[in-house]
């Protein structure tokens, strides 16, 4: 069990609102190489490593690898990316924290 009111760079958890809240749950899978692209997150969105090892880059420089079995709670409003450098899929399940009609995830220009 892990349990944290902190995003991985350090930010206060906060739920989104107003609105009629929304979780939505996905299974995302990088294949070797692949990366997320640079995008952020305005809702607090948990991620649990089903398999391999992901590198998360934050566009502030922090730089965080997380393997198999271990939990992310995904910075809020910050700008970052997940790489996968290795020769295997990253598989992870994640949780969106939302609210309806509006969206978890924004996609931006590369920030690097």
């Amino acid at each position: 069990m892990k349990q944290s009111g902190l995003t991985i760079n350090g930010g206060l958890i906060e739920y989104p609102e107003p609105g009629q809240p929304e979780i939505t749950t996905r299974k995302v899978t990088l294949p070797p190489g692949a990366k997320t692209g640079w995008h952020y997150h305005p809702v607090p969105i948990v991620g649990y490593i089903l398999e391999g090892e992901l590198e998360l880059q934050l566009a502030d420089g922090l730089t965080k690898t997380l393997k198999t079995g271990e939990v992310i709670y995904e910075a809020i409003n910050a700008v970052h990316q997940g790489v996968n450098n290795s020769s295997k899929d990253v598989v992870i399940l994640a949780f969106y924290l939302g609210i309806e009609g509006e969206p978890t995830t924004i996609k931006v220009p590369s920030s690097k």
